[in-house]
């Protein structure tokens, strides 16, 4: 999560359907939070003085209107340079005011409005696919497009989604395999998330000197410290059961996790990409 409060610091260069309106936003920002997040939408919070009423007038910012943003900064190492941070495309949600003293807080996230990819239930199964198969399916049923970036795809005999938002489901199914879904910018990224952390950081924040404040905090009480699961082989008819315990289990607070379930694959094809 980002979080700009002084435009001396920091400008955020805004456009609202394609209108620039950074400089009226900068004249008027209190705050702008930018929330980056991982299996779910992008979002966006701006606070903005309204004491003159433009913003709750001709400048109004309506529920489905598009904004990009990109934060802009001069750079803390090197200084008299310029940083730029690319945000995305937000569909503004709402927008609340408040007064005295009169104050707009506009709400937005990188989903168009009408996308049911988070919001609505469904119950669905695939047979004889791949992941990214069902990436695609359920990019296209949220009215996005899939941007596959997971180095292995796997085969799947069988997924069934039960009752699950379209978003809900996929996040879970790819984190079985070890791969992350964010959606940003009408697309649904799959994604390894070790693989982009390697990688040359956007932006870098030091203590004590371009920090302003930060917490941590760390609880492995639900983690589990075991896992074993266990189902019948549909061709076999045999009981089959496999624990996994990592080296640090030891160590850990967490209880030991059981779980009866079938797995992705049992047709006995070769996981791809392996």
């Amino acid at each position: 999560m980002l979080k700009l409060e002084d435009p001396r610091i920091a400008y955020a260069e805004i456009t609202a359907d394609g209108v620039d309106i950074s400089r009226a936003i900068n004249e008027s920002l209190e705050s702008l939070v930018y929330t980056d997040a991982n299996g779910e939408a992008n979002e966006l919070k701006i606070t903005l003085d309204d004491v003159d009423g433009k913003w709750s007038g001709p400048w109004r910012i309506k529920a489905g209107m598009k904004l990009s943003l990109t934060i802009v900064t001069e750079s803390w190492e090197k200084p008299g340079t310029i940083d730029r941070l690319p945000c995305g495309t937000f569909t503004v949600t709402g927008a609340k005011r408040e007064k005295p003293p009169s104050i707009i807080t506009v709400e937005a996230i990188s989903l168009p409005v009408n996308s049911p990819v988070r919001r609505e239930i469904h119950s669905r199964g695939w047979e004889d696919t791949t992941l990214s198969q069902v990436a695609s399916d359920v990019a296209a049923s949220g009215g996005l497009t899939s941007m596959f970036l997971f180095p292995s795809d796997h085969n799947l005999d069988r997924v069934d989604q039960r009752q699950e938002s379209d978003l809900a489901f996929f996040t879970r199914l790819a984190a079985d395999f070890g791969a992350s879904v964010k959606v940003t910018g009408n697309l649904l990224v799959t994604y390894d998330e070790a693989e982009f952390e390697g990688k040359d950081p956007t932006l870098t924040v030091k203590d004590g000197v371009n920090m302003l404040s930060a917490s941590f905090w760390q609880d492995t009480s639900d983690t589990a410290k075991s896992a074993t699961v266990s189902y019948k082989d549909p061709h076999s008819g045999k009981l089959v059961s496999e624990t996994f315990k990592p080296e640090f289990a030891d160590i850990m607070v967490g209880n030991d996790l059981v779980l009866n379930e079938r797995p992705y694959n049992v047709s006995k094809k070769p996981l791809m990409g392996h």
